[in-house]
């Protein structure tokens, strides 16, 4: 939100909110309020942290293993275009510009995850920067384009090949040596990569990895809570396959005795004890939460 009133973000926002409509509905509808929010909290997460999320919630273009600390952080910028691109008006704006100690990022977000970005604006705001990176004469870095949202839900490696080759054959008509990656990342797949960090640091890390001392790991904590927040009140919803959700919840795979169960017409929970946990576990992840956390031993 910080970043958003100094960016003049807001300007005029609340004059569109009708009467009547919550605080809370309004805010979640705004897409900058939802980059500023998320975005700007990563960046307070160690380098390695942070890169490791945005790895782990992409399909990439083989992605660098490093990156290095995170030196600085712009939200809009605002960089000029070429002649032959003002056709098209004078400045492009991505919604936020990374500088790694080895790589430049660039980030493109959209509110949710329909389809919404576009490849050619991909295109345009990175021939931007690469004029205002010659004019200013700044050394030439790799750079990764991150695309957060605005991609659908069924992404794969192929596709995000695909719209890299479609970026590079813009790009290198004037820029031929660029080396440019691609990472997209859905919302949905950012809110699982977090809740499986937040797991980790609370379940799994407590007390057996001495070079992250408590306090440290509560301050992590605390960044990543926020972050899971504000994407929840955005409307940003988890998606896991049942065998992920089986592994998030007890460490188990479904059976074929458990998912036969619970496709069958009757509907009706196992007999067996062995079953109580894969029981549970599809009851959560179908939404029948009450019934779900009482097989799983939860109430």
């Amino acid at each position: 939100m910080l970043q958003a009133i100094l960016k003049g973000k807001i300007r005029g926002i609340f004059d569109k909110i009708q009467d009547g409509i919550p605080w809370r509905k309004a805010y979640s509808t705004y897409e900058d309020f939802l980059t500023a929010s998320v975005v700007g909290r990563m960046t307070y997460l160690p380098g390695d942290i942070l890169w490791r999320l945005v790895k782990g919630s992409s399909l990439h273009s083989h992605l660098y293993k490093y990156v290095g600390g995170l030196e600085s952080i712009e939200f809009w910028p605002n960089w000029p275009v070429p002649d032959r691109m003002k056709n098209i008006g004078t400045h492009r704006q991505p919604d936020v510009f990374l500088k790694f100690e080895e790589i430049d990022m660039i980030v493109e977000a959209k509110r949710d995850d329909s389809l919404s970005q576009n490849h050619i604006q991909w295109s345009e705001q990175i021939l931007s920067y690469l004029f205002k990176r010659n004019i200013e004469g700044e050394e030439n870095r790799p750079i990764v384009f991150w695309v957060l949202g605005g991609m659908g839900t069924q992404l794969t490696e192929e596709f995000v090949n695909t719209e890299l080759t479609k970026v590079m054959e813009l790009v290198n008509d004037e820029y031929p040596d660029e080396n440019i990656k691609l990472a997209v990342s859905s919302w949905g797949k950012m809110l699982s990569c977090l809740l499986d960090l937040q797991h980790f640091l609370t379940e799994e890390l407590r007390g057996k990895f001495p070079l992250i001392s408590p306090y440290d790991r509560r301050h992590i904590l605390k960044i990543i809570d926020d972050i899971i927040e504000a994407l929840r009140l955005h409307g940003i919803k988890e998606w896991r396959y049942l065998s992920e959700m089986a592994a998030y919840w007890g460490g188990q795979k479904l059976s074929d005795q458990s998912l036969n169960l619970f496709n069958s017409p009757s509907h009706s929970q196992p007999q067996k004890d062995e079953g109580q946990l894969n029981w549970g576990v599809l009851q959560l992840a179908t939404g029948h939460f009450n019934d779900g956390l009482k097989w799983y031993g939860r109430n």
